[in-house]
């Protein structure tokens, strides 16, 4: 009788791959089959401050004045406009149209800007907006008041209108405007308070 034949290298060389095969093929289902381990979490703390800024106090200090003044003509209207920086600086000066500086029994004055005092945190700054304007005294007709301008001797732009409190929180801010004066054969002097809102920047 034979004996059964023993594969060749061949053969032997096939069955040792195909046995391979399969391994991977169990170890790929089993790996897709379990379930995969859930994404570490990650956390962090975040510090926050916050600061509380203290009301601003504000303050009209000096109403705008006109100065004792007279239009030119007794049926035509003239302007004086009054710079924010005067007389806090000697010029510019205020300029006049259809307007003169007229004395007042026997006195005349000047105009003069309208000054704003700021209280509030020290070394920040705030932004003051000129709303309107309220007549103080000179009587009637009024004047109407426009082109509102700013001093802000604190900041760098000096033309703005928004001022730098010092270490004390305390600073100025100076206002000008144009007064158109109605016609008028006699003298007047008027005065303005500024209307205004004030802000943190």
């Amino acid at each position: 009788m034979r004996k059964p034949s023993l594969p060749g290298p061949g053969l032997r060389w096939l069955a040792i791959s195909a046995a391979c095969l399969c391994g991977l093929a169990v170890s790929a289902i089993a790996n897709a089959a379990a379930p995969k381990p859930p994404v570490p979490s990650r956390t962090a703390s975040v510090t926050a401050a916050v600061t509380i800024l203290k009301p601003v106090t504000i303050a009209t200090a000096q109403s705008l004045n006109s100065g004792s003044i007279a239009t030119t003509s007794t049926t035509v209207a003239g302007t004086i406009v009054i710079p924010a920086s005067y007389p806090t600086l000697t010029t510019p000066v205020p300029t006049y149209s259809g307007t003169k500086a007229a004395a007042i029994s026997g006195k005349t004055t000047k105009p003069a800007n309208a000054r704003i005092d700021i209280t509030g945190v020290a070394n920040t700054s705030v932004t003051v907006k000129v709303t309107g304007w309220t007549q103080v005294s000179g009587g009637a007709p009024a004047p109407t008041v426009s082109a509102t301008t700013f001093y802000s001797p604190s900041y760098g732009t000096k033309t703005s209108n928004i001022v730098l409190l010092d270490t004390r929180g305390k600073a100025s801010l100076y206002v000008g405007a144009t007064l158109t004066i109605p016609a008028s054969a006699a003298s007047h002097i008027f005065t303005f308070g500024p209307v205004f809102s004030v802000n943190y920047n």
